[in-house]
């Protein structure tokens, strides 16, 4: 037998949050990834999808395949993996709150230097 403390959800029943909660309300307005709000790099140049100074076939995304798969759990790479490929493509959320240019920069952040040549393991 179980007690139901209240915060115990019976099993199958996974509905979570409902939907009319976390709607957008009448006046939101919706994302545009268009505007320059929402924008973190200047546009012209298409990004590079894989680092400089490591092999073609290692890019931010290439290992997802395996960092996101369950079923091997003792793989060692697994989380390494997965942080690695998230940190590389994550980009910096710019707090534009600040004074002058200080929190207004265009340029490409990222929260790693994977693809810098000081960086490469070795």
């Amino acid at each position: 037998w179980h007690l139901n403390w209240g915060w115990y959800r019976k099993q199958g029943n996974n509905n979570g949050i409902p939907f009319d909660n976390v709607k957008p309300s009448n006046s939101s307005t919706p994302f545009n990834p268009n505007s320059d709000d929402n924008k973190v790099t200047s546009g012209g140049s298409s990004k590079p999808t894989t680092y400089t100074h490591l092999p073609n076939s290692i890019s931010p995304t290439s290992d997802w395949s395996n960092a996101l798969t369950f079923t091997n759990k003792n793989n060692p790479q697994r989380n390494q993996l997965l942080l690695r490929s998230l940190l590389g493509t994550i980009p910096v959320l710019i707090n534009k709150s600040g004074t002058g240019d200080q929190f207004n920069k265009d340029s490409e952040q990222k929260w790693n230097e994977t693809d810098k040549l000081e960086a490469t393991p070795g």
